[in-house]
């Protein structure tokens, strides 16, 4: 079942005035991070996840439209889901999510999500023969095990035209 892409756009102009949250698709749907903990998502069920503290946890399982989120099987004592009808004004919507985010901005804040670095790693493939020599260079992201980007180059002699070819 796919997740509400209306819901999700509403919840991202509330998102949008805040650098540092970000978004990433778990649980068949789009989630927010507020410093690396996450605050919100849309499921894909319908409606809304929202992280809450234990303290105000008993409080808001109250309120019209939420529930406890269940997960494994078990309930969660800090994340409430929130049904279609509870996130259908714009304004309710706003106050579950600034909940979610008020939460998540008291947690130790964790470093935000890196572009892999790419490292480069030379081998020499083949050996020098009549003065014609081959590199490869094997570009990988660093911390994965699969190169992503191949390339060899090849040279008859000092002075010569380089030729650099791609291998997917």
């Amino acid at each position: 079942m796919a997740y509400d892409k209306a819901l999700a756009d509403r919840v991202r102009d509330i998102m949008d005035d805040r650098p540092y949250v970000y978004e990433k698709t778990m649980f068949g749907g789009p989630c927010w991070f507020a410093h690396g903990n996450m605050a919100a998502a849309v499921l894909s069920g319908g409606g809304a996840m929202v992280r809450v503290g234990k303290d105000d946890f008993a409080d808001l399982i109250l309120e019209p439209g939420a529930e406890p989120m269940v997960m494994g099987g078990r309930e969660s004592k800090t994340w409430l889901r929130v049904d279609e009808e509870a996130c259908s004004s714009d304004e309710r919507l706003r106050e579950w999510v600034e909940r979610g985010i008020a939460y998540a901005e008291s947690l130790p804040r964790k470093s935000l999500p890196r572009r892999r670095q790419r490292q480069p790693l030379e081998r020499p493939c083949g050996e020098e023969r009549g003065g014609s020599a081959a590199v490869l260079v094997v570009v990988r992201p660093v911390g994965c095990r699969k190169p992503s980007i191949r390339v060899t180059l090849r040279w008859k002699s000092p002075g010569s035209i380089l030729v650099c070819q791609t291998i997917p």
